[in-house]
Order: C-alpha cells, then structure tokens, then sequence
C-alpha cells in the first residue's frame, strides 16, 4: 500500500509511505520511489499505539467521548484538519474495545479514512467487495465467507 504525503500543499518536500510485509513504513522521497535502493529510502519500524490517556482531551472531546462510550447519544465528528477529530475517534475506539471485548468493528466508508484509524473498510468489514452486483450475488458472497457472515 502506498500513501502519498507532502507536508504541505505550497511544500516542495514530500514523499510516499509504503507499508511493506513485517509491520515497517518505508518513507520514500520521489528519488527514492524511482530507485529503491537510493539513499533516500528510510525504514520506519512501526510502533505499537501507545494508550491516549483522557487527559489529553480538551473539554469538548471529552463530553463527545461520554456520549459515545457510554451511549447518551449520538454524536458527529466535523472540523477542519488537525483540529483532532481522529485522535478523539481513536480514543473512543480504544475505550470501548476496552469496555466491549469483541463487541467493537471500526470501520470508515474509505481506504485512506480506514487506515487512518486502524480498521476496515465498511464494504469490506461486510464481505461486499466493491459492491458490484444484485443484491442475490452480495448475499451469496457474503454466506460465503466465514467472517463476514458471522457479523451478520
């Protein structure tokens, strides 16, 4: 998988994540991305996510993080970028996986969306694929598949 990046849209550095076999980013510059084995490929070993602690919420994540754990209803993440809309979705995710052993499926409408918070697709987590096809041919590929089919 490969994830373009530039550390802004005026910057004129930027570079490509790929994610290899054995949990490693390799951070590759444009050069390197032509040459593999240019100097300017770096190996990121990848790190287990350390536990976000709740005081790293401001007070309005915080009362968006009870709503979602302990279900006061129903809440809507929006906010330009870096305003911390998935560092607070992580957290909720990692206390209600903590809460609900095996209850929790994260999952986000896109790839990028879905990397972003370490889980699935939604049309992959349902044993849809791209969705192509009569709704007779998703639910024969769905009971096909062991655990799609047990989510359902």
């Amino acid at each position: 998988e490969e994830f373009p990046y530039s550390l802004s849209q005026d910057s004129p550095v930027s570079f490509a994540i790929r994610r290899t076999p054995g949990d490693t980013d390799v951070l590759e510059s444009p050069i390197a991305a032509a040459d593999p084995g240019s100097p300017e490929t770096l190996a990121v070993p990848m790190e287990a996510p350390s536990k976000i602690s709740r005081d790293s919420l401001n007070e309005e994540q915080r009362e968006a993080a009870n709503m979602a754990i302990y279900g006061r209803g129903n809440i809507f993440l929006t906010g330009a970028a870096g305003t911390g809309k998935s560092f607070l979705l992580r957290y909720i995710i990692q206390e209600l996986k903590a809460r609900r052993k095996g209850d929790v499926f994260v999952t986000a409408t896109t790839g990028v969306a879905a990397e972003n918070i370490k889980g699935t697709t939604l049309h992959s987590f349902a044993g849809i694929g791209l969705g192509e096809g009569s709704a007779d041919t998703l639910l024969t590929r769905i009971r096909g598949k062991k655990a799609p089919s047990e989510r359902w």
